[in-house]
């Protein structure tokens, strides 16, 4: 018998609700839950609607909550550009990539050429007509499922506009292929050469079974568990060779290596890391700069880093302080959209006076931090292409010193006085190099923990 929109319907909505219980026992923090850190890690924690089409052989979950902001479909991506020959790109978008220098250079658009055209209704996304419907709500959420009499192949050709299943054969699972093991598309745009149609995939979820059996509720519980984890571990994962778009072929095999391949060299790492505080404490600024940028898993697991980001004034403008431009040490990026931007000072530079206030070396670096911040507030549209969504409010971290009296002024009471550090600068994370250390190591035995608990 084949499964209703309204069966449908009740299944996401009680496993968006296990899956966000899950998702809050992952990031309460120890020792009542796992202190994991609150990444957007899938659209079932505060996706705003998620969308459902049940086809004749399969069923699509999709999530566009989270289109990037800048022109994605001209430049940045990642998408992929569905055209025929001779090409659809309007002449004035090759123009304005040759004015920027962009023509013929990697820019996150991928061109896909169909090579016996593409049909009107493919082309333009028409998905046909709706012959059943169901909607539900969880807190905030919307969940929409819809019956569509099209077969699975058809519904994606039309729905990508003939990059999936017409020009990219994609190896969608197989309906004697075990359940919640799903086709899974992150964060990738797809648009017509024309520009006319386009869609963004933050979450596109393909699986093949329309049986009962795998919308029965009372296995929801248990796919939770191994689902959380999962995209946990993708959240990371991703970062290996600063992925941007993510397509999954589904089951663990696909994420386990790359997942273990990470965590190996996280831990060579942070070998790698303590060694340098040990023989080379004293070392200059640079080395431990030059020693982050080539391995920024230490800065932030989750993170991909950019070493000195140069934000320039435009049309002749200066600082407050007469400066061209302003450059961070580094700006984290999130697969959330957010940022942190991160100063550093020696490691041995003291942090605190022997009259117990801060010296110049950290007010000057949470100085640095307003001017940056400054500059996003009055010249956004300046670097909104290159970083889509950076605020005033954008995170900030500095890290200097270490963890010794000495560093602290003699003090013995160092993490009570650090504490009274951040408390004078709730807006700015404070790290000393050993904090550094211990928080990435503290890192590495959670996630060790994602695989070994399953």
């Amino acid at each position: 018998m084949a499964i209703t929109t309204r069966a449908v319907c009740n299944y996401l909505e009680r496993y968006i609700e296990e899956y966000r219980k899950e998702f809050a026992r992952f990031v309460t923090p120890a020792p009542s839950g796992g202190g994991y850190p609150p990444l957007e890690i899938s659209p079932y924690i505060n996706s705003k609607k998620i969308q459902c089409w049940v086809t004749q052989d399969g069923t699509v979950i999709y999530d566009e909550s989270r289109e990037p902001d800048n022109s994605w479909w001209i430049a940045g991506g990642p998408a992929f550009v569905v055209d025929i020959e001779p090409s659809l790109i309007p002449s004035e978008v090759i123009d304005l990539l040759k004015r920027k220098g962009l023509y013929r250079k990697n820019i996150g658009r991928y061109r896909i050429v169909a090579k016996q055209g593409v049909p009107a209704e493919i082309w333009k996304g028409e998905l046909g007509d709706v012959t059943e419907e169901a909607e539900a709500r969880v807190m905030d959420s919307v969940i929409i499922v819809k019956r569509m009499p099209l077969d699975l192949k058809a519904f994606l050709q039309r729905f990508t506009f003939g990059a999936f299943q017409l020009i990219l054969d994609l190896p969608l699972k197989r309906p004697d292929e075990s359940f919640w093991t799903p086709f899974i598309v992150r964060g990738l745009g797809i648009c017509t050469a024309d520009l006319k149609h386009r869609r963004f995939l933050n979450y596109l979820e393909v699986s093949p079974h329309l049986e009962e059996a795998a919308w029965d509720t009372r296995g929801i519980y248990v796919r939770v568990q191994t689902d959380v984890r999962r995209d946990f571990a993708q959240a990371f994962t991703a970062l290996q060779a600063g992925a941007q778009g993510l397509i999954s072929t589904g089951g663990e095999s696909i994420w386990i290596k790359p997942f273990f391949d990470r965590l190996s060299v996280l831990s060579e790492t942070l070998d790698k890391f303590a060694a340098l505080l040990r023989e080379a404490g004293d070392a200059e600024e640079s080395i431990f700069h030059d020693f982050l940028r080539a391995h920024s898993i230490i800065l932030d697991v989750y993170a991909d880093a950019l070493s000195k980001p140069r934000f320039e004034y435009p049309n002749g403008e200066r600082s407050p302080l007469g400066k061209e431009f302003v450059e961070p040490d580094f700006l984290l990026k999130y697969s959330n959209g957010s940022y942190k931007l991160v100063e550093l000072e020696r490691p041995s530079k003291p942090i605190a006076t022997k009259q117990g206030q801060p010296r110049s070396e950290f007010t000057q670096a949470a100085f640095q931090i307003a001017e940056f911040r400054d500059f996003i507030s009055k010249h956004y549209s300046t670097i909104k292409d290159e970083f889509p969504g950076i605020c005033t409010g954008t995170g900030a971290m500095i890290i200097l010193s270490r963890n010794t009296e000495k560093s602290f002024g003699g003090r013995q009471n160092i993490q009570e006085y650090k504490t009274l550090l951040r408390a004078d600068r709730p807006d700015i994370e404070v790290f000393t190099y050993d904090d550094l250390l211990d928080k990435a190591r503290y890192a590495y035995s959670q996630l060790a923990t994602l695989v070994v608990s399953r």
